[in-house]
């Protein structure tokens, strides 16, 4: 009698016992991914972890039927972050992760004329002979007391004529 009794106490007990929730984790086109990341939170409680198995599947057999924050995260994949998900006893909830993708575009620059041609100057001065010797400048009896009349012609401390800077 004792175990009849036994049996059926058992019996009951993993007939209470529900089938734990699921979460298979797959990409864009369906495939199954294995070593994904997946936490779920309760609200004011600790995450709870796991990592898919080779078939993309992830086992809770503790989680108590609710509502829960779900974050899945795999490198070279997107992260998901379902912040309202609700769980049911032996559910088995399936999500998809997108691959990451990379944009490049390859640019051929080609190089435009310049604009502006550092040789060219933009006004030319020019000063004759006749002008040198018509221009009333102190000390007529040496002509370097008259360049610094002339444009571009610069001179320095010593009274050294200097051309364009040079």
């Amino acid at each position: 009698m004792r175990a009849l009794l036994l049996i059926v106490a058992v019996c009951t007990a993993a007939a209470q016992i529900s089938p734990a929730p699921t979460i298979v984790v797959v990409d864009e086109n369906g495939v199954a991914i294995a070593s994904a990341r997946v936490s779920l939170q309760a609200p004011a409680q600790p995450a709870v972890r796991c990592e898919t198995d080779h078939s993309g599947r992830c086992h809770f057999p503790s989680l108590a039927p609710g509502e829960y924050h779900l974050r899945v995260e795999k490198e070279g994949f997107y992260a998901l972050d379902q912040p309202k998900l609700q769980f049911a006893p032996g559910a088995t909830i399936e999500v998809a992760i997108s691959h990451e993708q990379e944009v490049h575009e390859v640019v051929d620059v080609q190089e435009s004329p310049p604009a502006i041609d550092p040789a060219q100057i933009a006004s030319r001065e020019t000063i004759s002979g006749l002008d040198v010797i018509d221009i009333v400048y102190p000390g007529t009896h040496d002509f370097r007391n008259v360049l610094n009349f002339i444009p571009g012609v610069v001179l320095d401390q010593y009274g050294q004529p200097h051309i364009a800077g040079a």
